[in-house]
This record gives C-alpha cells, sequence and structure tokens, in this order.
C-alpha cells in the first residue's frame, strides 16, 4: 500500500501542475509560455517635427533585435517585417493580429526617417505609438 501511495502522490502532482499551467502568471504579470494570449492591434502615427501628420509615409513594424543573441547575430542584425503599410491622409496606420513581444515600427518618407519601440503585451488591446520623422544626419565633415 506504502509503495502504490509513493507513486501516486507524484503522478497527482504533475496532473494538477498540467491542468492549471495556462492559468499561472508571474509576480509582474508577464504571461507564462503556453498561458492564452491574445493578438493586439498596433496603431501608428507618423509626424513630421512640426508634429503634422505625415500621409504616404511607409512604415515597417519588425521584431525588436536582441542583443548579443544567437538569432540576431545570425540574422545580420536584420529582420523582417512583420507588418508593412503605408499611412493614410491622418497619418496613422494600423496592423492587427500583431502577436506578444518587442517591435520596432520604423516610417520612412522621401528622405525622412524615424523609429520607435512598440511593445504588445498579449492582452489583446490596441497600442498606439507615434513615429516623428527627422531628416538623416549630415556627414561629418572630411569625409
Amino acid at each position: 500500500m506504502l509503495r502504490m501511495f509513493k507513486f501516486a502522490v507524484p503522478v497527482i502532482a504533475l496532473a494538477a501542475l498540467a491542468l492549471f499551467a495556462g492559468r499561472i502568471t508571474l509576480a509582474d504579470d508577464a504571461p507564462v509560455a503556453g498561458a492564452s494570449t491574445k493578438p493586439s492591434s498596433v496603431k501608428i502615427t507618423v509626424v513630421d517635427t512640426d508634429k503634422k501628420p505625415v500621409e504616404a509615409a511607409h512604415v515597417r513594424l519588425t521584431v525588436a533585435p536582441q542583443k548579443n543573441s544567437a538569432k540576431n547575430q545570425a540574422a545580420g542584425g536584420k529582420h523582417p517585417a512583420v507588418a508593412e503599410g503605408d499611412t493614410a491622409a491622418d497619418g496613422t496606420v494600423q496592423f492587427d493580429n500583431i502577436a506578444p513581444g518587442d517591435y520596432v515600427a520604423m516610417a520612412v518618407k522621401d528622405e525622412l526617417k524615424g523609429r520607435e519601440k512598440v511593445t504588445v503585451t498579449g492582452d489583446g488591446t490596441l497600442v498606439e505609438k507615434t513615429v516623428k520623422l527627422k531628416a538623416p544626419k549630415a556627414p561629418a565633415a572630411g569625409n
């Protein structure tokens, strides 16, 4: 009987762990691997230096590079676009069904460029960010 009890306790504990694994969250409310998360929409507003909306700016949403990671080094520091599109007359573009994670929104219009970090938490809410376009820095004299 004691042998059967020694066997049953670990089996029951594992079954309980498997049953509740998707409902466990960390103290900082970050989702645990395997926990259910919802994709979110990301709305990017592109503005110029006067904070006016920029129409027809091209926006790319890419996975944010992780410093010193093997995956980042293998990609040569470049990551493919998760989503991309052009802004409307009000300077906005929206990307739907974006998985939780850290991203970079990069916007370009003519010679103007801008970028902003975007974090999608997985709670299904709309994430809104503003990207300000700037002129590229002039090369240093003598180059």
